[in-house]
């Protein structure tokens, strides 16, 4: 079983810092966690910034209401 310590976020992020991974990235404006895996050939890409809130709410709803609606 693997053990290790429980860290709170800042302890979390600091210690990825310490080990030269790139913990957080900003993506249009938006500060957020960065992708945890690294590839040399494919590294992740951050296209889009994330929704702002409800900006997707009402096609949510539509999709849940069915073609027939």
């Amino acid at each position: 079983m693997p053990a290790g310590p429980v860290n709170a976020l800042d302890e979390a992020f600091a210690y990825a810092g310490r080990l030269g991974a790139e913990a957080v990235v900003d993506v249009g404006g938006a500060r957020q966690v960065a992708h945890p895996i690294r590839l040399g050939a494919t590294p992740p890409s951050y296209r889009f910034a994330p929704p702002e809130l409800g900006e997707h709410t009402d096609d949510g709803f539509r999709a849940d209401e069915g073609p027939d609606a």
